[in-house]
């Protein structure tokens, strides 16, 4: 009798243990998800100037726009043309990064004769409410 309640205390701790752990795994994932670290776009595009993935980016001519959306979100995004080119890419970023970010793939692009098109998600960069 006495090993079937030492066993069921074992048990019991190993069940409390594991909701335990997933409620801390949750509250965790949560506040990573509401509160992702953002980088700015002078640091996004500082870091990939130091790692040398941006050398000649002097070259293109990037245009800065702003589009307001039809629910009055305000898009901040970058052109740059091709001479005599039809070719479009949009580049988008990956989450928490910036625009600046996509400079490293635009400069392939560029040479493979595309125009280039890059732009904030919401939240990002300079897109903010």
């Amino acid at each position: 009798m006495e090993r079937y309640f030492i066993l069921l205390i074992i048990l019991a701790s190993l069940i409390i243990l594991f909701f335990a752990l997933s409620i801390f795994i949750s509250l965790f994932l949560a506040i990573f998800i509401a509160n992702p670290m953002r980088v700015n776009r002078q640091k996004a595009f500082e870091c990939d100037k130091e790692k040398g993935w941006i050398v000649g980016i002097e070259e293109i001519e990037f245009h800065e726009e702003k589009s307001k959306l039809s629910d009055g979100y305000k898009l901040h995004w970058n052109y740059a043309l091709a001479n005599n080119s039809n070719k479009f890419v949009i580049l988008v970023h990956g989450y928490g990064w910036t625009r600046e970010g996509m400079y490293k793939y635009g400069l392939l692009f560029k040479k493979l004769g595309f125009n280039l098109v890059t732009y904030d998600l919401r939240g990002h960069g300079d897109n903010k409410r």
